[in-house]
């Protein structure tokens, strides 16, 4: 150690290297962190490394990563028989407001659903549809590019179907309704073979059912309850 000698010409290369070096952020050096070397352990710590004995493991940043869909439950429904898109939603003593949007938009018969499994998923954020669509689906794409793929992997239900789930949540089975006032939707394909969104909100004691388009730019509120047919996983 004692004939450690730091000349001028090696000062001016270590204050050069400290200009040029930067850290694995671009963070660049200050002089308090020049200062931190004088601290014998931590020189030791950079002897152990230039000589071999030691290697640089830099620390992973946390990212807090809030999921914009939380899974709630899945369930099983048996298959659903087909009717004629009129005679959806239309028992009053059930259902106190029905869209008339829904006639127009859908196709007049409602097809036959086989028995399906469903993934009901909870808003945590403020979103969209196309935003609630693209997390689900894994993709970041534009509607028309959603809405094919909710078609090809069989995410989409019908109004009968629909019908049904109201039906046993109020024979008292708790299949993931909201039942506080807060929205409940589902994808429906429509005439245009495109997908529409229906959605069914209890106020009070009777139900309202809407209609809107997929690409609408609403943001729906947290709590939200989206439910995709064909769940994939295991029940």
């Amino acid at each position: 150690m004692s004939d450690l000698m730091l000349d001028v010409g090696l000062a001016n290369e270590l204050e050069l290297a400290f200009r040029a070096a930067r850290g694995s952020d671009g963070s660049e050096w200050a002089a308090g962190d020049v200062k931190c070397l004088t601290n014998p352990a931590i020189l030791g710590c950079v002897l152990d490394l230039i000589q071999g004995r030691a290697e640089i493991v830099l620390k992973k940043a946390k990212e807090t990563v809030v999921s914009l869909l939380t899974l709630v439950k899945t369930i099983t429904t048996p298959a659903v028989a087909g009717k004629k898109t009129r005679d959806c939603f239309t028992n009053k003593k059930r259902y106190y407001y029905r869209d008339n949007n829904l006639d127009a938009w859908f196709p007049k018969e409602q097809p036959e659903q086989r028995e399906s499994k469903f993934s009901i998923n909870q808003l945590s954020q403020s979103a969209t549809f196309k935003k609630v669509m693209g997390t689900f689906l894994g993709q970041s794409s534009n509607v028309e590019t959603l809405v094919k793929l909710l078609k090809e992997r069989n995410c989409c239900t019908t109004l009968p179907t629909i019908e049904s789930f109201i039906e046993r949540q109020e024979a008292g089975e708790d299949i993931g309704l909201r039942i506080n006032g807060y929205a409940n939707f589902f994808f429906v394909e429509d005439k245009n073979e495109s997908v529409s969104v229906v959605y069914a909100r209890l106020d009070g004691s009777r139900w309202r059912v809407d209609v809107r388009g997929l690409g609408r730019g609403s943001v729906w509120s947290a709590d939200r309850r989206f439910f995709f047919c064909n769940y994939t996983g295991s029940l």
